[in-house]
């Protein structure tokens, strides 16, 4: 019901790509792009913090709370839901990220990467998963290529993983996601 409600809100805006007469679209950690009543936090072990920095840059940074009882630290979070012209072709989403985890044992279902395609009543009608590979202590362009399904009306991003799970010390940070249409 709630995703309905925001999709609904979502189509009576108009078009981002169409707006911004740009086939981009950025979602980063300085507004509203990304809905925290979406975050999902097993255990609630991480620490969602959206005015983080790392290495210069604001960006939504992930640790781990201190609980010496659970070790699962899955979590996920969702975009805002973004209106799309129906456009047919390629997307390529880049994530920009940096961790100290080992992002190539990423794994997850219900915790995941992934760009998820609606159509005109909110309805799923395809999902991309996300690729987070390997580690990037520094700031690294992350990228996935896809076909936009036919009758796509609105997309919703979403980011988290099951495990690798968070030591102490570790760290996740992403500060921004971009979907562009190839043209």
């Amino acid at each position: 019901m709630f995703r309905k409600s925001i999709f609904a809100l979502a189509v009576a805006a108009s078009s981002l790509f169409a707006a911004e007469k740009s086939a981009t679209v950025r979602l980063d950690f300085t507004g509203k792009d990304w809905n925290v009543k979406s975050i999902k936090n097993y255990y609630s072990l991480v620490k969602f913090n959206f005015k983080g920095g790392k290495d210069g840059k604001k960006c939504l940074l992930l640790t781990k709370r201190i609980d010496p009882k659970h070790g699962d630290s899955a979590w996920s979070i969702g975009s805002r839901i973004v209106p799309f012209e129906e456009k047919k072709g390629t997307v390529v989403v880049t994530i920009e990220v940096c961790s100290n985890l080992d992002l190539a044992k990423v794994a997850g279902k219900t915790y995941s990467s992934k760009l998820v395609w609606l159509d005109g009543s909110g309805k799923e009608i395809g999902v991309l998963p996300l690729k987070l590979n390997g580690k990037a202590e520094k700031f690294t362009a992350l990228q996935t290529k896809g076909t936009i399904p036919d009758g796509t009306k609105a997309f919703q991003v979403f980011l988290g993983f099951d495990s690798p799970n968070f030591a102490d010390n570790s760290f996740f940070a992403c500060s921004s996601v971009s979907i562009s249409i190839a043209e």
